[in-house]
């Protein structure tokens, strides 16, 4: 989100608290706010404000789990998730939480609603690192062409697939990657994105410079950088993602 959106999206909840202190969404979009902001005191003064408002929202238990996630506080997120999950039974509040927590359940909903209408909604690729991390590379490679053509960029389904079926699943990797970085140079292309396949592909250098990009931008995947598993265990094994954790102020 740009500057602009965060300052217009501030003063809008202000302007809904100001009418009406006791208005749960509002406070919990004002935690979602302040996470964006690395602001994490905050974020959670507001989380649970909301569930003192209203103890029986949903909403305000699964965004304090996911909340304790970004925290590395696995025990007290599920606690979160399984209350959310008793209030609203008709949604899946639980596959997420297994997602971070590498217990993989392909039949499970993955989406993490990180911000809304505006916000990434990640259950379209997590669903691809899953089978990443299984070693499932064809089926990651089919969930790969389907996040691709979602967002438009037909060209790097069409290489994925080509390249997958003659050179296997790195070269595949390695050609899309570079397609993504073309697409870069002429408009915006999700640098996270980007950072994931070259961890993919070991070339940490490259990563790294992209996860910097990201981090410029306060992405909110970085918000789960203790946990998430779309960081492969190369580059967790690397002193520059302690340090970038350090340097979002989450706790180490």
């Amino acid at each position: 989100m740009t500057s602009d959106v965060i300052r217009d999206a501030k003063a809008a909840v202000a302007k809904a608290l100001e009418l009406d202190e006791s208005l749960v969404d509002a406070h919990i979009t004002l935690a979602m706010l302040r996470e964006y902001e690395w602001d994490w005191a905050g974020a959670e003064r507001e989380y649970q404000h909301a569930i003192e408002l209203n103890p029986s929202s949903a909403l305000a238990h699964d965004r304090y789990g996911y909340f304790f996630d970004e925290m590395g506080r696995l025990d007290e997120a599920m606690a979160e998730h399984q209350k959310a999950q008793e209030l609203d039974p008709i949604k899946d509040h639980i596959g997420g939480e297994l997602y971070f927590r590498r217990k993989w359940d392909l039949g499970r909903d993955l989406t993490v609603d990180q911000g809304g209408a505006n916000g990434v909604k990640t259950g379209d690729f997590y669903r691809a690192v899953e089978y990443e991390r299984l070693g499932m590379y064809k089926e990651a490679i089919t969930e790969w062409d389907h996040v691709a053509r979602i967002y438009g960029y037909d060209d790097l389904a069409t290489t994925l697939a080509r390249v997958y079926s003659k050179s296997g699943y790195k070269p595949a990797l390695q050609q899309s990657v570079q397609g993504m970085e073309k697409h870069a140079r002429r408009a915006y292309f999700a640098p996270w994105m980007i950072a994931h396949f070259y961890g993919e592909l070991d070339d940490k250098d490259r990563a790294f410079a992209w996860l910097q990009k990201s981090y410029e931008r306060h992405d909110m995947i970085l918000q789960f950088l203790k946990v998430d598993p779309f960081w492969s265990d190369n580059l967790r094994s690397d002193p520059r993602l302690p340090e970038l954790v350090h340097r979002i102020g989450l706790p180490q």
